[in-house]
């Protein structure tokens, strides 16, 4: 089937690679938390009220700088990571994020007080909580997930590009590297707006 698909390449990696691909969402969750964390950044006002004050929340703004910053560590390849390997992994990558993606969604439900949804499932697709942030409102789950979404849009449309340049080099498709550029200047003006993503419940 892979083959027929046109994608048989990407399956062929490691078997130690396909448990390092595998984690990779994770590892790019823990880092980008991490980032998110320790980076400054700007605070701005929301408008979804806290339920113990009844005050606006307010949040931790830095996802434009920590874009940059995966940007740099991917193209000079700090900490050894290939430019490549976000594309290479895709196929364990997709099904190990969408494994830790179904845990986070369980935690952040149901870690919440049940409210007036009793039905577990139709908690899962309604929520708990219209937001969830920690270590003293230090970082919002919900602009971290963007930061980590929008960041790795662009990195994997570029480590695709990577891969093609690296596979057929002057014989390389232009339109591919088009395509990456388009994704890397869509998500970059996204972060310049990052404000606009706290009105999208």
């Amino acid at each position: 089937m892979a083959e027929a698909l046109g994608i048989e390449h990407l399956t062929e990696i490691s078997g130690g690679e396909a448990v390092w691909a595998f984690l990779t969402p994770l590892i790019v969750f823990a880092v980008f938390f991490v980032l998110q964390i320790v980076l400054p950044a700007r605070r701005v006002t929301g408008y979804v009220k806290d339920r113990d004050t009844g005050e606006p929340r307010n949040y931790r703004l830095n996802g434009l700088l920590v874009f940059v910053i995966a940007h740099i560590v991917w193209a000079f390849e700090i900490g050894g990571l290939p430019r490549d390997w976000f594309y290479r992994s895709s196929l364990w990558a997709v099904v190990g994020g969408t494994v830790f993606c179904a845990i986070f969604a369980v935690w952040s439900v149901f870690t919440q007080p049940p409210g007036e949804i009793q039905n577990p499932w139709l908690a899962l697709w309604e929520g708990r909580s219209q937001e969830l942030q920690l270590f003293n409102n230090r970082i919002d789950i919900k602009m971290w997930w963007y930061v980590v979404g929008g960041t790795m849009l662009s990195l994997n449309a570029l480590s695709g590009a990577a891969w093609h340049h690296g596979q057929f080099g002057g014989d390389a498709n232009p339109g591919i590297y088009l395509y990456a550029a388009f994704w890397t200047f869509y998500t970059f003006d996204y972060f310049i707006w990052e404000r606009v993503q706290l009105y999208t419940y």
